[in-house]
């Protein structure tokens, strides 16, 4: 994790937990859903389905993290977190259905958990989107690294991600994203500047704008969504990633996929020897 020259502008309290945001509208149409399924690579020759309206469009289930971005500006004025200091550790998303390519839904963010490691404090949040019945239609799970917000204490490493299962990958998916990737997917619902502003990402600690972890996330779901569900994303329940290093736009994303149970996928992401998506697991229906 990079450091940064900018101290946090408060310390965060264990209290935070519980807090919660107003719910939020997010509303989308095909355009949007086929504009997300773009900037994680989705092609026409391979994936039409997933990018023409005549065929839906279907939607992919990384889709539903649109409304985890749409929810960090928010978040971070409500708690006082300086989005510098921000990086994004782990991100799970659980649908009840399939999205459709038209929706609106009401989005509610809880911080479910505030912690400390020795230089920064780690917040869990959770989101829950229902419709305007009241059903709920996905959740979804985020956990950020705050730099700087740490209490000084030395405590234990992070528990490693499950081991793969001990043998080749049964399916192996290899992307070059664009120069551009992050300001595309930046469009696509993640409007943190990290991402695309040169001065924003040396003020964080980088040399250059990072693209989205989330953007890997839904690379590697559409990985899973070709090899593993014959082209259906209505198959998928479920995923789970851990963000274990920075990628930037331009690099080799490859992304391996094993079959590790009935109905479950486990995947990792590399650019080159160094992974930087680990721990992924996708549940699958029938």
């Amino acid at each position: 994790m990079a450091g940064t020259s900018h101290a946090p502008r408060r310390a965060l309290d264990e209290r935070l937990a519980g807090f919660s945001l107003a719910p939020l509208e997010w509303r989308w149409e095909p355009r949007d859903v086929a504009l997300y399924a773009l900037a994680v690579g989705a092609g026409v020759e391979r994936d039409l389905p997933l990018v023409y309206e005549r065929h839906g469009p279907r939607v992919l289930p990384g889709f539903a993290t649109v409304a985890v971005g749409m929810l960090v500006a928010p978040t971070v004025a409500a708690i006082d977190i300086d989005l510098r200091h921000l990086l994004h550790l782990e991100q799970s998303v659980t649908l009840a259905a399939p999205l459709p390519p038209r929706g609106r839904l009401l989005v509610e963010r809880k911080v479910r958990e505030v912690r400390f490691s020795e230089r920064a404090a780690i917040v869990a949040v959770e989101d829950v989107a229902r419709d305007e019945s009241g059903a709920e239609r996905f959740s979804a799970a985020s956990s950020w690294w705050v730099s700087g917000a740490g209490d000084g204490r030395v405590r234990a490493p992070r528990t490693a991600p499950a081991a793969l299962p001990p043998r080749p990958p049964d399916a192996t998916s290899t992307w070059r994203t664009s120069a551009e990737q992050a300001a595309l997917f930046r469009l696509a619902g993640d409007p943190n500047p990290l991402h695309v502003d040169p001065d924003f990402a040396r003020e964080a600690g980088f040399a250059r704008p990072l693209l989205h972890g989330l953007c890997t996330l839904g690379a590697a779901s559409l990985a899973v969504v070709r090899e593993h569900c014959d082209g259906d994303p209505s198959r998928v329940r479920s995923l789970y990633a851990r963000f274990s290093g920075r990628v930037e736009p331009g690099d080799e994303l490859v992304t391996e996929l094993w079959r590790s149970a009935p109905g479950e996928t486990r995947l990792r992401t590399r650019v080159g020897s160094r992974v930087v998506l680990d721990g992924g697991r996708v549940e699958l229906l029938p």
